[in-house]
């Protein structure tokens, strides 16, 4: 391929929906580096919810000032939205009305997030762009919580380290960290000068985080995330190298801490955080046997815990521990359908738009960063996590990348065919 059909598959960054991707650039941005921590005097602000907002904006103004199709993503799109709508709906039966309203004002904040990045993300360089500004926002994180774990500062158990914010819940922000190690990896391998430093801060970073989070979760599904990467990637030589550098980071980098809290998973009937995970689970079935078909309401697992819990587990709440399990214990198996076909839909996009010529590497780190933070969401149970809806957002926005790189191969191959013998050679020895 000549470099000159290499970057009209990849694209522009300008062009369509250009503003409206500039905002979303600086969305990704500000999420993961929680900047309003950075520097305090943009909370007033609230930057991430403003450049989704602008984003959001953008995007419908330009497409009503044009006569444009506004799109909801097809039936993935009309899953969540759905659930958008349970969620308000669910007031009406939840045991806790007033959380349930705040949960769906959040979730549907997040809805709108997916939706601006799975129409502006349009082609391989909007793709690194947007990926390079997560990478970049996570070195906040990374670092703060780093320098907390040296200075011992604000640790959960005596050694897990944390930051503030959203990143205050070691396990939420060591799931973050977990999506960046595949994307530094890609950033590394396939960016230019600036991306390759990006990549090698990042992956330093992000590994370090989870380390230091003492995440078991995380640490699993980092090494996950890794191994799909691995795996499907084409360039196997290369790609066991960058595994075996991980490996080795992650075993200089984990303190004796890490591995004492990992050998407590053998002893888990003495382990009050697996004890928390197993009443959370049986909490979850008993509300599914009283109320199966629409739960006890959005985001109201917790008020419904004293209710449904064992005896013996009812003076702690804890949340699901499952994003599958917080959703059929909220709103029952109506939604529980709806968010599984919403989730299972865009990962099955990310593993075929892999294919892609141009973008595929950069899908493949995507694919598997959202596999690895998957996998620590079964653990978990952040469904109104802006890291999530961010991450499946780019990650259903490659089916339309994909698309476009094909479109463009197509118009690119007819135009080969209508030029004079000799000229496409021609052209390709100029390039």
């Amino acid at each position: 391929m000549t470099r000159g059909a290499a970057r009209s598959l990849a694209g522009r960054w300008g062009g369509r929906d250009g503003l409206a991707f500039g905002a979303a650039v600086l969305f990704a941005f500000c999420m993961y580096s929680s900047v309003v921590n950075l520097w305090p005097a943009l909370g007033p602000l609230r930057p991430a919810l403003l450049t989704c907002a602008v984003a959001a904006a953008a995007l419908v103004a330009r497409r009503v000032f044009r006569r444009e199709k506004l799109g909801i993503d097809g039936w993935r799109g009309f899953c969540l939205l759905a659930v958008c709508v349970m969620c308000f709906m669910s007031q009406g039966w939840s045991v806790a009305p007033k959380v349930t309203h705040v949960y769906a004002q959040e979730l549907a904040k997040d809805a709108a997030c997916y939706l601006v990045l799975v129409y502006v993300v349009t082609n391989a360089t909007r793709l690194r762009w947007i990926l390079s500004a997560a990478a970049l926002g996570g070195l906040a994180p990374a670092w703060y919580s780093f320098q907390n774990y040296l200075t011992g500062t604000d640790l959960v158990e005596g050694t897990r380290a944390r930051w503030v914010g959203i990143y205050l819940d070691p396990n939420h922000m060591a799931m973050a960290m977990v999506f960046l190690v595949p994307v530094a990896i890609a950033l590394i391998l396939m960016g230019n000068v600036f991306e390759r430093i990006l990549g090698v801060a990042s992956l330093l970073g992000s590994v370090t985080a989870v380390v230091v989070s003492g995440s078991r979760g995380g640490a699993l599904g980092m090494g996950f995330a890794v191994l799909v990467w691995a795996v499907r990637e084409k360039y196997r030589v290369r790609a066991l190298t960058a595994l075996g550098v991980l490996l080795a980071l992650f075993l200089a980098l984990s303190p004796k801490s890490f591995w004492n809290r990992t050998d407590t998973i053998a002893d888990y009937h003495e382990d009050v955080s697996a004890q928390g995970r197993v009443h959370a689970w049986e909490v979850a079935r008993a509300i599914n046997e009283d109320r199966p078909l629409l739960g006890v309401g959005g985001g109201a697992f917790l008020e419904a815990w004293p209710h449904y819990a064992p005896v013996e587990a009812r003076h702690e709440a804890f949340v699901a521990h499952n994003v599958f399990l917080a959703m059929l214990g909220e709103l029952g198996w109506v939604g529980f359908f709806l968010f599984l076909f919403f989730a299972s839909s865009a990962l099955a996009t990310g593993y075929r738009a892999s294919r892609a010529p141009v973008a595929g590497p950069w899908i493949r780190a995507v694919f598997a960063g959202a596999c690895g933070y998957m996998l620590c969401d079964m653990s978990a149970a952040y469904v109104t996590s802006a890291h999530f809806f961010f991450i499946f957002g780019v990650l259903a926005a490659t089916g339309g990348i994909w698309a476009f790189e094909a479109g463009q191969s197509e118009l690119l191959q007819a135009r080969v065919c209508d030029e004079p013998s000799g000229a496409p050679l021609a052209r390709e020895g100029a390039a």
